[in-house]
């Protein structure tokens, strides 16, 4: 049995490191679509140990863990006999989808049988799907008031800054970057936050924007007046609808109309 595990880990460790990852891993675009790779570390006592580069001669050489860089740095080798099956901790790329394997037997169960891959694929159909659906949509700004409200509800509580991506990614969603009219929209919302700017409710700073004071006392009157407005339409409609009555009983007691009695309904 030792001699089998032994040998299988020889194998998955010389498979994933002949598709390593590289150095910066992207994780947007296209070329975060395109990404397949494996990240192999090696654990010693349950802790990151050894960044595995290269399997050769019985030995695993890699980069050594610093926990003053707190990073992979110098190379080094652990001998591949010590290894155990709970030594290997493996990360998988496949697009955007990522996924770490814990074990040997983890990985062998999940990822030789293809079920994560299978995963990544329904993943990435749902994706694609969603995005076909929300790219026939047409992108409708927020009015400036639901925007205003949207950023104090998001950044006002702890003050925070945000830029105009973030916004974005946030108020429209991740789907709106790939969107037809993404650059319209963009333009646009930086046209309201620019008004925001100008009119004080906001203050722009190192290209980023943080709330301030006024934004919540703009939003206070706009809903104030959103009331008074309301009940400014309901008051006009109980008067038409008080003058109809009114009108109804003038007639009717001039005998312009006339409504049958109870005994004449008999």
């Amino acid at each position: 049995m030792k001699k089998l595990k032994s040998w299988l880990i020889k194998r998955v460790l010389k498979h994933v490191v002949s598709q390593n990852c590289p150095a910066i891993i992207p994780r947007s675009g296209d070329a975060g679509s395109k990404v397949r790779c494996y990240s192999t570390v090696i654990k010693v006592m349950g802790k990151e140990e050894l960044l595995a580069k290269q399997v050769t001669n019985g030995k695993v050489i890699g980069y050594l863990w610093d926990n003053h860089l707190q990073r992979f740095d110098e190379e080094a080798t652990i001998e591949l006999h010590w290894l155990e099956p709970n030594s290997l901790d493996i990360r998988r790329y496949i697009g955007y989808f990522e996924v770490t394997y814990e074990s040997l037997w983890d990985y062998l169960i999940n990822d030789q049988t293809g079920y994560m891959a299978f995963r990544a694929f329904l993943l990435r159909t749902r994706s694609r799907v969603a995005q076909y659906v929300f790219n026939k949509r047409t992108l409708e700004l927020k009015k400036r008031h639901e925007l205003l409200s949207f950023l104090i509800q998001n950044y006002g509580s702890m003050r925070s800054e945000f830029c105009l991506i973030t916004l974005m990614h946030e108020a429209y969603s991740l789907y709106s970057f790939h969107h037809p009219d993404k650059e319209k929209l963009k333009r646009l919302l930086e046209l309201q936050l620019d008004s925001f700017v100008q009119s004080g409710e906001i203050k722009r700073q190192d290209g980023s924007y943080k709330l301030t004071g006024k934004a919540i006392q703009t939003l206070e009157t706009f809903q104030l007046e959103s009331r008074r407005h309301k009940m400014a339409v309901i008051q006009q409609w109980l008067m038409i609808t008080l003058t109809f009555v009114l009108a109804l009983i003038g007639l009717v007691q001039a005998n312009i109309i006339k409504f049958p009695t109870v005994w004449e309904l008999k």
